[in-house]
């Protein structure tokens, strides 16, 4: 029997997700530890809030166009990628490019996370092949 009835299965998912967010909470904690933080409240506290603020909601709204922009892209192509997915794929890429060793990084990662979900694979691979050809 496979799918949602299957007991290990669910377990193993669980002690895997419980795992990912272990080690994020161990990163945070190393980063609080190392990282000097009176001069980032020093910093922070001549910032006025509304500022902040609106720099935060600028920078959410810019990646909110980037998602929909990208999910445009690849819908046009045929993929049928939900909201929820197309988000996946961009974050993904997005922590791609800025944390792997190359441009090609985010790109392999956005790819990949996008083959998974769509009912037409081929439509993410031709989007991504007609993008790189297009600069």
């Amino acid at each position: 029997m496979t799918g949602a009835h299957n007991p290990q299965k669910s377990f193993g998912s669980w002690v895997f997700i419980a795992m990912r967010w272990l080690a994020a909470l161990a990163v945070l904690v190393l980063l609080l530890h190392f990282f000097p933080l009176a001069p980032l409240r020093s910093a922070l506290a001549h910032v006025p809030l509304t500022r902040f603020l609106a720099i935060l909601l600028l920078y959410l709204l810019g990646h909110a166009a980037g998602i929909a922009k990208w999910r445009m892209v690849v819908n046009a192509a045929g993929a049928e990628l939900s909201a929820a997915a197309s988000t996946q794929c961009y974050a993904g890429g997005l922590f791609g490019t800025l944390f792997l060793p190359s441009i090609i990084g985010g790109d392999v990662v956005r790819l990949a996370v996008g083959l998974r979900p769509s009912p037409r694979p081929a439509a993410v691979l031709v989007e991504k092949l007609a993008n790189d050809f297009s600069m």
